[in-house]
């Protein structure tokens, strides 16, 4: 290890990438899993969970990390979400051997997220958001489920939309505390949105569960 590397990591608090590399390494299946397992089913929905974790936990890695050190508040939300990858990948399994295993689901399912507004956290969260809104666009344009609940889909999609767009406009390079938090409060919400339709995708069956 380098003197200057060290010296960096302890004024900052940076947490050595190594720590971090075990968590990530240990969800990758989940990006081949998504396309693996079968449309509107128990197992689809663990896949979708598993797979927006491991995108957001592999941005706040990308976007975290300065050479072999990552930004601590990153770093720590990134074990946490790796650690939730894992749990949903192991749900993938338990559905993909039982045609009748099922788990509860309550709804809203909310993402994990971190209180702070770094650049860092903010940038990552941005490139999820992306990622996510462009799977479920797809995903929505293979339903085959009820009309009344496409279109209840295609209003959720249209208010991500919004969000995503409200974040573009609000973005710069030179923004306030407040206006740090402003974004991070949206892209928190246009998130969690992302991750509730992508699971009313994956098993429609839950769509029902919203009319109750």
């Amino acid at each position: 290890m380098k003197l200057a590397d060290l010296i960096v990591s302890l004024i900052r608090a940076d947490i050595p990438l190594r720590e971090i590399d075990p968590y990530r390494r240990a969800g990758a299946d989940a990006y081949d899993l998504i396309d693996d397992t079968e449309p509107a089913s128990w197992a689809r929905l663990a896949a979708w969970n598993a797979f927006l974790l491991q995108v957001y936990g592999d941005n706040l890695v990308a976007f975290g990390s300065k050479g072999r050190y990552m930004v601590a508040d990153a770093a720590m939300l990134a074990r946490r979400i790796y650690v939730l990858t894992n749990v949903w990948l192991e749900e993938v399994r338990k559905a993909q051997v039982s045609a009748t295993y099922a788990y509860r689901f309550d709804l809203p399912y909310p993402l994990p997220h971190s209180a702070f507004r770094t650049d860092e956290l903010l940038r990552a969260m941005r490139r999820t958001l992306d990622t996510g809104r462009t799977r479920v666009a797809s995903d929505l344009l293979r339903f085959v489920g009820e009309d009344a609940h496409r279109d209840l889909l295609r209003v959720r999609l249209a208010e991500i939309d919004s969000e995503a767009h409200y974040v573009d406009r609000l973005w710069t390079s030179k923004r306030t505390e407040e206006l740090s938090g402003h974004i991070g409060e949206t892209l928190e919400d246009a998130l969690d949105h992302t991750y509730e339709i992508g699971q009313l995708l994956a098993q429609p069956a839950l769509i029902l569960r919203l009319y109750r």
